[in-house]
């Protein structure tokens, strides 16, 4: 149905399998409305194009979408694909380049495909910096470890609002545990400290809360396996 097709609120396009090539037979308005330049409309709808040409895509991509082809004609239900499509300045609004489609292909006959332009632009970069941001956070916890490992020191964060305390690898190495091997709260942080140092260490960091000045004592810690450790331990 042309009428529904031209009225669907998404850019989509009819295409017909050739024996080498994805012709476009029919372009629905939302496509045009979004995509084509006024001056290039009547040229564009006058000629058979081929549809790598339109949305100006590599040959890979173009397999891809032939590839969508076949998987429909397997499966007998819609099937998606997403590309980063470089669009023609000549007959596509610049704007659009570069954007991120998912493009769904569904069958209306043996030879006649429709393909519905989906711009996903948004949620790609989203995923794409929290994926990153998970790399960095990895790659930052990694160097962590090594300068711990090298220079015998650990990290550790108090959270003031929940009293929540968090060692680092290295601080779970001093005190001879196992990194990771259990979680750690203020009383168990405490409690490491030798009991001669735990008032001073307290009196210290209460003080660097209250005035916002940094945080250096120098204390002992009890290890694991009863060692006791001079330690120097600092804090903002």
């Amino acid at each position: 149905d042309l009428t529904l097709f031209n009225h669907l609120h998404f850019p989509a396009l009819i295409v017909e399998v050739g024996e080498n090539r994805l012709y476009i037979k029919s372009i629905n308005q939302t496509f045009i409305n979004s995509f084509i330049n006024s001056a290039e409309e009547e040229n564009l709808l006058k000629t058979e194009i081929d549809l790598k040409d339109l949305l100006q895509i590599s040959n890979e991509e173009c397999l891809e979408l032939k590839g969508l082809i076949q998987l429909f004609r397997d499966n007998k239900k819609p099937v998606s694909i997403v590309i980063e499509s470089h669009f023609s300045d000549l007959n596509l609004k610049s704007r659009l380049k570069g954007k991120v489609w998912e493009i769904y292909c569904s069958g209306l006959d043996s030879e006649l495909f429709l393909f519905s332009f989906h711009d996903i632009t948004s949620k790609y970069l989203k995923d794409e910096i929290i994926s990153r941001q998970l790399d960095l956070n990895l790659r930052s916890k990694e160097i962590l470890a090594r300068s711990e490992e090298i220079a015998n020191f650990g990290v550790w964060e108090l959270d003031l609002l929940s009293n929540e305390v968090k060692w680092s690898d290295g601080v779970y190495k001093i005190c001879e545990f196992e990194p990771q091997s259990f979680k750690v709260d203020f009383e168990k942080g405490l409690s490491v400290i030798h009991p001669d140092d735990q008032e001073k260490a307290l009196a210290e960091m209460t003080k660097a809360i209250q005035s916002g000045e940094d945080y250096k004592i120098e204390k002992r810690f009890i290890t694991a396996t009863g060692k006791i450790k001079n330690i120097l331990s600092r804090g903002s």
